[in-house]
């Protein structure tokens, strides 16, 4: 095994680089995680442009027919938490003391975020569309070994929110998310596997 100070416990900065064409034609050598940040950040702006919006319940209905409105309260909320969640789950990722099978999980979650495949699409659906990207996000950091003091306050405070909402949704759709988040586990694993041997 190779503690995090070893060959896997460098930055994830050092893993993956890419180099940027910016305006004006410089060029930058970027980081995947600041790409995967920058992103997010640009979603959470979105999330929180649409909360500010007002709030049609029956959008819900469009996506899921039998949902209440005080169940459509229930999944917005949920969806404006990923946004106190985005911040430290990247201080996680870039934290080298973490575990490497952690931090790629927590990953998963950004990259899971900034994916134009969604089973709610936002253009659509407004802020509805992030609630797979909500869901996904939470529940694998369920599945992190040692999650972060903040991390696992943010889950704690909106474990109930999270519970109701996964209760309440049709299966096709929480196991298209599980799916998502048991292939991202079987990859990562893979990959882990492969470069211990």
């Amino acid at each position: 095994m190779v503690s995090p100070g070893g060959r896997h416990g460098t930055s994830i900065r050092k893993i993956r680089r890419t180099t940027c064409r910016l305006r004006g034609g410089k060029v930058k050598d970027l980081a995947m995680i600041d790409i995967l940040r920058q992103s997010a950040a640009i979603c959470v702006r979105h999330i929180k442009e649409l909360a500010d919006q007002d709030f049609d319940p029956g959008i819900v209905r469009r996506v899921f027919e039998t949902l209440s409105d005080e169940d459509a309260r229930e999944i917005r909320s949920l969806i404006i938490a990923l946004t106190e969640l985005i911040g430290p789950l990247g201080d996680y990722v870039e934290d080298a003391t973490n575990l490497p099978e952690d931090r790629l999980l927590a990953a998963s979650a950004f990259n899971y975020l900034i994916m134009p495949f969604d089973l709610i699409p936002e253009n659509e659906f407004g802020i509805i569309g992030y609630l797979d990207d909500a869901i996904y996000s939470f529940l694998v950091l369920d599945r992190l070994t040692e999650p972060s003091d903040s991390l696992r306050a943010i889950v704690a405070s909106n474990r109930g929110t999270l519970d109701a909402t996964c209760t309440m949704l049709p299966d096709w759709f929480m196991e298209a998310v599980e799916r998502s988040i048991t292939q991202t586990c079987d990859q990562l694993r893979h990959q882990i596997g492969s470069l211990a041997s």
